[in-house]
């Protein structure tokens, strides 16, 4: 009789654990840090509330030690010891071929950079060769290596070639012997170079064997390894390089088995390419009598569905059908009549008897579970549900009971059409199925992010539905992760992102690790996270994502000054600065970026703790757009008499200044007491130079006059500005220009005389309308301008 007993419960048995059974309403409270324990009081009656701690980053053996390698190098500082990075080698190889999982670029990097050292070590004496690693562990490197990653593969490439360079010269037998380390090896090492974009070499080595009067020819021109050639020219689009390989192969008397045929009809079947689709199709088999391969015949069925091939198709299964199909063979028999001819559910039963009728005495024709599958598939790549379920019904009707893959099928099709609930119950039903391999992880990250992006779905339930795949310590997807911060985030779980984060982010690719970095920054700097949770989701990244580039931490540093939080910025800041590797730390364009930030909080802590740093800073060359920021920050933060020494610093500098520092130099003096004189003699100056005159200059030393009382001096330039300067006045400019004014009688002055002179600039300047400031004066609300009250400190503390 059938168990009901799920996988959690085995798991809690073997390992001697009590039953706990999950209900939806508990499953909040079973969660290890929700746990309640008994509370113990203290002298005064108080219990001890204990500190949770943060899952710590869950590192492969071995990785840590050879990471330490890489950093001493990047820093030029001691690397670990030879012996201790042979034995962190060791153990991550064997960890790798352990879990068959594949090692991701970075982890590759790290790989190949210690075994280089090593072997450097060894060459120089610095390592007894009796310690380098044997072939034995060189040739489960390569092993390890052939499982393939996702992302970029040109690292497994090198350490590759490495390896086998290593094995094939401390090897005593040639890599032809059969039987041997120096063979095991070559085959792993075809395999990877194939799977890493290198299939040309191999099919020129291949070729090099036949050539040759090796022991066992036969083997190189077995189709098998020439079927991987072809495949791997198929995988990189290469139509050339693929005919010319099977072009060598009929030269070279390699047959075109059906192995060979499976890659190029899926290869030109992708394609669509009808004609070389049939060509190839129907090309002689070798040996005679051969059949194609199921996948083969799949390919087919989807290719003829696609391209409206139902002919030729047809054709293909009545002769297939003649002969003696094999089982599987059948169950794409099946599937051909259920969508190419359009059979109902009934007709195919009826074949489904035919076929087991056709050998009784043989019971592997039987119809099984692997033959429902196959049918619901094929409904579920049509889009028809209906049908799919009513396949799973004919099975059970004639004791074809469900298996994982029926309820993981379920699954995908009824995520797929938003039937959440019909998801959980064969979610429910899978718990109860035997899987292999986790064959199931797929689905159910699907499942996860879907809940995750679903406004109706149970919180709890997600957290349970993770609770079991943490027991099983399987890793989630990349895209899971991004889903599931999202959600804690939103929540404020701020410890449960960590652990989130440091149990699989560490473990993803580079492109996979900067998807779940820019979910958790465009979190962080949303207009609707609270300040505070912003900035916990930075430190969270910082945290994780180190490697995080000096750009993004300057991205974060402009979201913290543009919500006036100087102090959160510096903090980025200051991180950056203190960081290990030279390429995150600040540039003389994140000085600038920090100092302009200062200046729109205007926080004069923030800009002498920044200031600090700069002087601190070697490897910075001040230049006139860093003397801009700092000008403008020490204006901005009142101290107009330590803003001119930048000044003195630009006009003593080679570079000289721009006209960004024209117009700062006016805003500065107009803060400067008596700052008009100064004013006027670079005004001077620029007209004896006959230095155009730009609206923004202009603009600014108009300002500088107004702010200095010097009302009639400006109405001359203004009234003069379109002769003189081809400068036309307009609302931005009087506008200004009556913020600059001091006191509500100067301002009215202005008014009055721009009124007479302008009247239809100063009407469309009233429609933007004012605001009435704490001392009383009034000011216009100006685009892109922002109203800041007079601070209430005096300038003189800031004279010195």
């Amino acid at each position: 009789m059938r168990s009901h007993l799920t996988r959690s419960v085995f798991r809690q048995l073997i390992s001697n654990q009590p039953l706990r059974f999950r209900c939806p309403q508990a499953a909040q409270t079973l969660r290890p840090h929700n746990v309640f324990l008994p509370r113990r009081r203290n002298l005064f009656g108080f219990g001890k509330r204990t500190t949770r701690e943060p899952r710590s980053p869950q590192f492969d053996p071995g990785f840590l030690k050879m990471n330490e390698l890489w950093v001493a190098q990047t820093n030029q500082t001691r690397p670990p010891t030879a012996t201790e990075l042979v034995t962190a080698w060791k153990a991550f190889i064997q960890h790798k071929l352990k879990k068959k999982e594949a090692l991701i670029s970075y982890e590759a990097d790290r790989t190949l950079r210690s075994f280089q050292f090593l072997k450097k070590a060894r060459d120089n004496g610095e390592l007894e060769a009796a310690l380098f690693f044997t072939r034995g562990d060189m040739l489960a490197g390569l092993q390890a290596l052939e499982t393939v990653p996702q992302d970029s593969r040109e690292t497994h490439n090198r350490l590759a070639r490495e390896l086998y360079q290593e094995i094939v010269k401390c090897s005593p037998e040639p890599a032809t012997s059969p039987k041997t380390t120096a063979r095991r090896s070559l085959k792993s090492y075809m395999k990877i170079l194939i799977d890493t974009g290198d299939s040309k070499y191999i099919r020129d080595l291949l070729r090099s064997y036949l050539h040759e009067d090796y022991p066992s020819p036969k083997t190189f021109s077995d189709s098998h390894l020439w079927a991987k050639v072809v495949d791997g020219f198929a995988r990189d689009g290469d139509e050339e390089e693929l005919l010319e390989t099977l072009q060598m192969m009929h030269k070279l008397g390699v047959k075109y088995s059906r192995n060979v045929q499976q890659v190029v009809v899926n290869f030109y079947a992708g394609r669509n390419d009808i004609e070389a689709t049939r060509k190839w199709y129907g090309m002689p088999l070798e040996p005679p009598g051969s059949r194609p391969t199921p996948p083969t015949l799949s390919t087919i069925l989807h290719f003829c569905t696609r391209n409206n091939q139902e002919d030729w198709c047809k054709d293909i299964f009545r002769e297939i059908t003649a002969g003696s199909p094999d089982k599987e063979t059948w169950d794409i028999i099946l599937q051909w009549a259920s969508s190419a001819m359009g059979k109902g559910v009934e007709e195919v039963e009826q074949m489904m008897q035919v076929m087991a009728r056709s050998s009784p005495e043989d019971d592997t024709l039987r119809p099984d579970v692997t033959t429902i599958n196959g049918l619901v598939s094929s409904a579920i790549s049509r889009n028809d549900s209906y049908l799919a379920e009513r396949f799973i019904t004919m099975g059970t009707k004639h004791g074809i009971y469900p298996n994982a893959e029926t309820h993981l099928l379920q699954m995908d099709y009824r995520i797929a059409a938003g039937d959440l609930g019909g998801a959980q119950a064969a979610y429910d039903a899978l718990q109860s199925a035997e899987i292999e391999n986790d064959t199931d992880l797929l689905v159910i990250n699907k499942y996860i992010r879907a809940l995750c992006l679903s406004p109706t779905s149970d919180y709890d339930h997600i957290v349970s539905i993770l609770s079991d795949l943490d027991q099983r310590s399987v890793r989630l997807e990349a895209d899971t992760v991004s889903a599931m911060c999202r959600v804690y985030l939103e929540r404020g779980e701020m410890d449960l992102t960590l652990d989130l984060l440091n149990t699989h982010a560490w473990h993803c690719t580079a492109q996979e690790r900067v998807a779940i970095r820019t979910t958790l920054l465009e979190f962080a700097q949303s207009s609707e996270t609270e300040m505070t949770d912003s900035w916990e989701t930075y430190i969270l990244a910082v945290q994780v994502f180190d490697e995080m580039p000096l750009e993004t931490r300057t991205q974060l540093m402009e979201h913290f000054f543009k919500f006036r939080r100087g102090d959160m910025a510096l903090h980025v800041f200051g991180h950056m600065r203190a960081h290990n590797l030279q390429n995150k730390r600040p540039v003389l364009s994140t000085y600038v970026t920090c100092f302009e930030g200062i200046a729109d909080c205007a926080d004069r802590e923030s800009l002498d703790i920044a200031y600090n740093m700069l002087k601190m800073d070697s490897s910075i060359e001040p230049n006139t757009l860093l003397y801009n920021a700092l000008m403008r920050a020490y204006t901005e933060c009142d101290h107009p008499f330590k803003a001119m020494q930048f000044w003195d610093e630009i006009t003593n500098s080679r570079e000289g200044p721009t006209y960004r520092s024209l117009e700062l130099v006016f805003r500065t003096l107009e803060r400067k007491p008596f700052g008009e004189h100064k004013a006027r003699e670079i005004w001077a100056k620029m007209r004896r130079m006959e230095i155009e005159i730009t609206k923004d200059v202009f603009t600014a030393y108009i300002c500088c006059l107004g702010g200095k009382a010097k009302l009639q001096d400006a109405y001359i330039l203004i009234e003069k500005s379109e002769k003189e300067f081809g400068l036309n006045p307009d609302f931005m400019l009087l506008g200004m220009f009556y913020n600059a004014a001091l006191g509500q009688n100067r301002k009215d002055a202005v008014e009055e005389w721009a009124k007479a002179m302008y009247p239809e600039i100063w009407t469309e300047l009233e429609r933007l309308g004012q605001k009435t400031m704490k001392e009383g004066h009034r000011m216009f609300q100006l685009p892109g301008i922002e109203l800041r009250d007079e601070p209430d400190e005096d300038d003189d503390e800031y004279e010195s």
